[in-house]
């Protein structure tokens, strides 16, 4: 790096340091510039010496705007299947929202069986098998994690789908009456972590984005704007 930084300058782009700051905390300070998309990273940057630019994340309209098709789909999710975006979407089920989660992790269980009980085999092995009483917990964390998800898979199979390509991505926005956004993480992807930025969003028909904390008034939300043709067109956050 220090040869190259003799001759032009050194960007590194990072966008997850909300949860895994590790994975970069020991390179970004060799960097010229250090790209982050969240606003309020830049303090972990310079703590550790280095020198932050807020790099917010965009998309091209030329490619993502809204399509002229049928509102066909009540509520949807776009995204891995990661903290707590699993209980989330069971609850809403549960309480009859008819979502649907597209993404990587919502089939758990369903098309690697094998994998899946070897899985869960481990966690409760290191659970039973743990020497200290948080070695256990992070096992169980797992096991229930992995249990949950598999539980969701199975019992509503229609309800959880694959990943979308960028083209259906787009067609899936403009379908959907709802567009959940879920925005919170685990340290590090553990379960048993701490969990960051605890808050769940409605991106609505156009430009509206409704913040939650409260799963309650979440479905109220729902149920009420996906039985109306009239849709809010400004920002309201909730806060616990």
């Amino acid at each position: 790096m220090k040869s190259v930084k003799q001759v032009c300058l050194l960007a590194n782009f990072s966008c997850n340091n909300a949860h895994q700051f590790d994975l970069v905390d020991t390179l970004s300070s060799h960097f010229d510039y250090n790209l982050h998309s969240e606003k309020d990273a830049r303090e972990k940057f310079l703590t550790i010496g280095a020198n932050p630019l807020w790099w917010p994340m965009a998309s091209n309209p030329k490619y993502f705007k809204p399509l002229d098709l049928p509102r066909n789909i009540e509520v949807s999710f776009v995204g891995a299947n990661y903290a707590l975006r699993a209980r989330y979407v069971v609850h809403l089920l549960l309480n009859d929202v008819a979502v649907h989660a597209y993404g990587p992790g919502w089939q758990w269980g369903t098309t690697t069986r094998w994998r899946s009980l070897a899985k869960r085999f481990k966690y409760l092995l290191m659970a039973c098998t743990a020497i200290s009483a948080q070695s256990q917990y992070r096992a169980s964390a797992n096991l229930a994690d992995h249990d949950l998800r598999c539980n969701l898979a199975t019992r509503f199979p229609e309800n959880v789908h694959s990943t979308v390509s960028d083209e259906e991505l787009i067609a899936l926005y403009s379908q959907s009456q709802i567009s959940l956004g879920f925005l919170e993480v685990y340290d590090r992807m553990m379960p048993a972590g701490q969990l960051h930025n605890t808050c769940i969003c409605a991106n609505l028909k156009p430009q509206c984005v409704v913040h939650y904390t409260v799963l309650a008034i979440l479905m109220s939300w729902l149920r009420c704007l996906s039985r109306t043709e009239k849709y809010l067109f400004t920002t309201i956050n909730t806060k616990c």
